[in-house]
């Protein structure tokens, strides 16, 4: 039963695309090839605005990724030279101040699993940045070649 439907389905639409090509008044065909061409100048519309919106996403996770990874490392040297001059002695830190309450951060295991999470993703995104800018290089270099195969080939 499918297949009769979806074989009507066809018959249908070959048969609309006749009268199309053959019958419809000119009135008809401008008015579809207006409504096809808005329908495409939209889905291009949606697909740029996708794009263009992936590409600042992608900006702004990798400035966001690089300022934690200024962060962490700031904490981790500041945590660790509070640490060693102790070892000697010595306090840098009071225990009631700001940034050694900031150095307590680093002593959850959930901040390191959020930091490392958000450093892994931020280089993730920094990588697909350079597939995407390997892929256009590729895809021109490929263009450029079937140009000159297409210069020889008319020239001879």
């Amino acid at each position: 039963m499918d297949i009769v439907i979806s074989a009507i389905k066809i018959v249908g639409l070959v048969g609309l695309l006749l009268w199309y090509l053959l019958f419809a008044p000119s009135g008809v065909r401008e008015w579809l090839e207006y409504a096809l061409l808005s329908i495409q100048a939209a889905v291009f519309w949606c697909i740029d605005v996708a794009s263009k919106s992936i590409d600042i996403a992608v900006h702004l996770f990798h400035w966001l990724g690089r300022f934690f990874v200024v962060v962490i490392f700031v904490g981790a040297a500041i945590t660790l030279s509070d640490n060693m001059a102790a070892i000697f002695g010595l306090r840098f830190l009071e225990k009631s101040g700001a940034v050694f309450e900031m150095t307590r951060l680093f002593a959850d295991r959930v901040t390191w699993v959020a930091s490392t999470a958000i450093v892994a993703t931020t280089v993730a995104l920094g990588h697909f940045k350079t597939l995407d800018l390997n892929y256009k290089k590729h895809r021109e270099e490929v263009r450029e070649k079937l140009r000159e195969n297409r210069d020889r080939k008319q020239n001879t």
